[in-house]
């Protein structure tokens, strides 16, 4: 498959990563949270000052310690994608999207808290509009092909995403602009 073929336009440095790259992204990047991460997450824990107000319930902090990464494994044309265009911008007719490379890929979902707000979920880049580009990866699914859903960044639930494309193949060739899709 020639990645390069699909789209209108590809925008980014071309960062061809080595096999040994890949294979460790694919072995480390469900793993449970190291402490350092937990730390992180729990130093920027805090009650919000609008919480003070009773009428918002009692805010408790978060268990990040029970969060945990889906254990699928990505679609190959995911892997050949971000093997050579990892953190690239892509177009193609109204569709326009980045991803996340393997270096960026788990510090997004976990700065955007996806194991808390939309379990099952993993968010592989997004469109300009704030709109996180996910694999479905519950359990339920399909171990070899995942639907991807556009859900926007300030609603992170199942309830608010909207399917894209059935896999990986169908979203990359389509050319609907995602933040229609997603937001009508």
């Amino acid at each position: 498959m020639n990645i390069k073929n699909i789209f209108d336009e590809i925008n980014g440095e071309r960062q061809e990563l080595t096999n040994e790259a890949i294979l460790k992204f694919q072995t480390e990047w469900n793993q449970p949270l190291s402490n350092e991460e937990l730390n992180d997450l729990r130093k920027n824990d805090i009650k919000p000052s609008y919480w003070s107000d009773k009428t918002y319930g009692e805010w408790k902090p978060k268990k990040f310690e029970n969060w945990a990464f889906p254990e699928g494994t990505f679609p190959k044309e995911f892997i050949e994608l971000i093997k050579i265009y990892s953190g690239c911008g892509f177009l193609k007719g109204e569709r326009e999207f980045s991803v996340f490379g393997p270096n960026d890929l788990r510090e997004m979902n976990i700065a955007y808290q996806l194991p808390e707000y939309i379990k099952g979920a993993i968010s592989f880049g997004l469109d300009g509009s704030g709109n996180h580009i996910v694999f479905d990866m519950r359990s339920e699914n399909n171990h070899s092909k995942y639907k991807i859903y556009g859900v926007h960044s300030g609603y992170l639930e199942w309830e608010g995403a909207k399917l894209i494309a059935n896999d990986f193949w169908e979203f990359i060739n389509g050319t609907q602009n995602i933040d229609e899709l997603v937001n009508g």
